[in-house]
């Protein structure tokens, strides 16, 4: 993010390192999701190859028949006008209802494919590592998955279904001209090359600037997102001008890059509209000359006319289906880069198990070195291990590594160098069930879903009976606060759980962390951001929390490591000081004794 001229200006290093989809692995990649709708594409391909008929025999049947036999006063019978003009009824008749059978089929196989590619796309999300997440906006991932499959779903339901009708209809006259007058054919087809020429120099200007638009949705999406989540903030400090601004700026680059495809489009259609109109006098010239030489009837010209017109329909309805088959291709490409961008923290191909144990598990840490960026190294080299039923402390400045660790060990990220192990066993040798399913976590931030209390407590311990639930509630103290609620543990928490306090909240996911009984329990800031009374609260629930079970207790505040068998001092990465509380407090001078000391002095101030 820049800022120029005191407005913020969003700039997406991550769109320069997305790898470009050429049109064919784009156009193959839709159809491996179109050709699982094989019954919907054979009543479509059914029902074109009727249109196609009708196509050809429409225009027969009303200028060579009935516009013939009406000179040769040929009124009546079942060859006559009448009986042309009642095949002719009876052919789009049929044709209206095969071609509603079409467009439902269309439909059907449309919205079941883009149900398809945003649901992938949804789970490989799932899959992709907090790396990913790190480098990329919130608010753009959301546009590559509602606005860019938006653009894809109009092309496959209503583009896309129109121009290839129209399209059988042109590979079905062609020969059938040719077969009447192979000089009028010709002469009609004169439109074709400049058509082809048109084309060509349109087709990259305008793939160039529907890219631009899905672009900038993107951004105006994300300066949506960053808008409502941060409006709190906005409205504190009185900025709201200010944000009104940005969101203009990036809003009128929307507008400014879809109105230059429109003129692109615009123009696009104009031209071939112009060129239509030149190839139908053309006909008109050449085959009145025809008519008048004997060469040809009245009858042939008009169907030559009404040909013409079959034949220009989907060109005009190209441009549309251009506009759209741009934005298609544009946000499959996106999308696609969602769904082919490789897993940073991949699975093990074959598996390994932990020994079979009742005691929870050992964690070495061994040489690990480790950054977010390979060159900005977070943890050097770092060696330790937390023994089973061992509650070990990290603390440490802002930026010594003590989340990196927790980020490590539960694989979030790999170590450039060293390994961490669990039982002995290189957790890239487990899978993420065999071991995560071992271990709880309690952030910092504390993350709450739509939905109950009590479904938010039971989040991955679907089948925990309400009783435990309820007991491990007790014990935290966050029965205290359900049972005011009016509808209990049922109460719905809402988006961003804002009907809920700060603490409240944390109380919550201590009750998730451990209601599973995890063999780890890993505590990352977790009471930062509760109130002292909170804190106490969930202190003494920890004394039971932690008993029988390995843990990690990342801090700041350091009255909460007093229940710690080990505390390690890191700073820079690497271990400073490592040893029990009294312990670092008799290291005169220590670095864990000035943090105490400094900390307890704000207190007490």
């Amino acid at each position: 993010m820049t800022v120029g001229g005191g407005v913020f200006s969003i700039a997406d290093p991550s769109e320069r390192k997305f790898k470009k989809f050429s049109d064919r692995e784009l156009i193959r990649k839709l159809l491996s999701y179109i050709l699982k709708y094989r019954q919907n594409l054979l009543i479509v391909g059914v029902s074109l190859a009727f249109a196609a008929v009708v196509g050809v025999a429409g225009p027969y049947l009303v200028a060579i028949v009935a516009l013939n036999d009406i000179f040769a006063g040929k009124f009546w019978g079942y060859t006559g006008v009448v009986g042309a003009i009642a095949l002719y009824a009876v052919l789009y008749i049929v044709n209206y209802l095969t071609e509603n059978k079409r467009t439902y089929h269309m439909q059907i196989m449309g919205q079941n494919v883009i149900q398809d590619i945003r649901r992938d796309a949804f789970v490989k999300l799932q899959e992709l590592s907090p790396a990913y997440y790190s480098k990329h906006e919130t608010g753009r991932i959301m546009s590559y998955i509602t606005n860019d499959v938006d653009a894809l779903a109009d092309f496959v339901t209503f583009q896309l279904p129109l121009v290839l009708s129209g399209f059988v209809v042109i590979i079905s006259i062609i020969p059938w001209m040719f077969y009447l007058s192979t000089s009028l054919t010709l002469a009609s087809l004169v439109v074709v090359p400049p058509l082809v020429v048109l084309t060509l120099a349109f087709q990259g200007r305008i793939q160039t600037s529907y890219v631009e638009t899905r672009k900038k949705i993107a951004i105006v999406t994300a300066k949506l997102a960053e808008g409502i989540s941060g409006v709190r903030v906005t409205q504190s400090f009185v900025e709201e001008d200010r944000v009104n601004k940005d969101f203009d700026v990036v809003n009128t680059e929307n507008l400014d890059a879809n109105l230059r495809a429109v003129k692109l489009t615009s123009m696009f259609s104009a031209i071939v509209q112009l060129i239509e109109a030149g190839g139908i006098a053309l006909v008109i010239w050449y085959g009145t000359t025809l008519v008048l030489s004997g060469r040809t009837n009245a009858g042939t010209v008009v169907a030559f006319l009404l040909y013409m017109t079959a034949f220009f329909s989907p060109i005009i309805q190209l441009t549309t289906f251009y506009n759209s088959y741009q934005s298609a291709v544009t946000g499959l490409d996106r999308v696609m880069q969602v769904l082919e961008t490789p897993i940073e923290v991949p699975p093990p191909g074959d598996p390994k198990r932990l020994p079979e144990s009742s005691e929870p598990p050992r964690i070495d840490f061994r040489h690990v070195t480790f950054g977010y960026e390979p060159s900005v190294v977070v943890i050097k080299d770092l060696s330790f291990t937390i023994h089973s039923q061992e509650v070990v402390a990290i603390v440490g400045p802002t930026g010594a590594g003590k989340s990196s660790i927790v980020n490590l060990l539960l694989r979030f990220y790999d170590p450039q160098r060293g390994q961490i192990t669990m039982d002995g066993v290189d957790i890239r040798d487990l899978s993420f069930e065999e071991f995560r399913r071992k271990m709880s976590v309690v952030p910092q931030d504390p993350i709450l879903f739509m939905g109950s209390i009590i479904d938010n407590i039971r989040y991955g311990r679907e089948n925990i009976p309400n009783e435990v639930v309820f007991e491990t509630a007790r014990k935290l103290g966050l029965d205290d606060f359900v049972s005011r609620l009016s509808k209990g543990y049922d109460t719905i928490i809402n988006e961003s759980a804002t009907n809920l306090s700060m603490g409240q909240k944390q109380l919550i996911c201590f009750a998730r962390a451990i209601v599973g009984d995890p063999r780890v329990l890993i505590l990352d800031e977790a009471t930062s951001g509760v109130d002292p009374v909170t804190e106490i609260q969930i202190q003494k629930a920890l004394d039971i929390a932690l008993k029988g079970r390995t843990a990690i207790i990342i801090a700041h505040r350091l009255s909460t490591i007093r229940l710690a068998d080990r505390i390690i001092v890191l700073r820079d990465g690497r271990i400073f000081e490592e040893g029990s509380f009294s312990e670092l407090m008799s290291i005169e001078n220590g670095a864990f004794a000035k943090m105490y000391a400094m900390q307890f002095a704000r207190a007490v101030t």
